[in-house]
């Protein structure tokens, strides 16, 4: 009997050591996978940052863009007001030489007007002076 219990304790030592182990080996295996899931996790966070980075990157060229687009827009308004102001002066001074030429051309007719006046003021002076000279040559 005793032979018997033996045997029986065996087995059952037997069957609680294959437990263990399994338990162990599974104990083991669960470790492995954390480690695992931690490295897969870790790259992955790495590959988030990474990301962030590139999002952020992306983000900063595009406020980049937006800021080279306002200010090609706002020079591109100094530029169309640049031209509208010397298309104005342009146009003052186009009408500064259209006056000027309007004043000149009276001033030409005053001066023709005064030399023609000047002309017939000598004609009657002479005209006068001539009668003159007859009325004191018959009298």
């Amino acid at each position: 009997m005793s032979e018997f219990w033996n045997e029986g304790v065996k087995s059952i030592v037997t069957a609680l050591g294959s437990v263990g182990t399994f338990w162990v080996g599974g104990r083991m295996w669960r470790q492995i996978d954390r480690r695992r899931q931690a490295e897969s996790e870790g790259e992955a966070n790495i590959v988030k940052a990474d990301s962030a980075a590139q999002v952020e990157a992306i983000a900063r060229f595009e406020r980049l863009a937006t800021l080279a687009e306002e200010r090609a827009g706002r020079a591109e308004a100094r530029e169309l007001l640049a031209v509208q102001r010397a298309d104005r002066a342009e146009e003052l001074m186009r009408s500064a030489e259209q006056r000027a030429d309007a004043a000149d051309r009276r001033a030409q007719r005053a001066e023709a007007e005064v030399l023609e006046l000047k002309t017939r003021i000598e004609r009657l002076e002479k005209a006068i002076e001539n009668r003159r000279e007859s009325d004191v040559s018959r009298s």
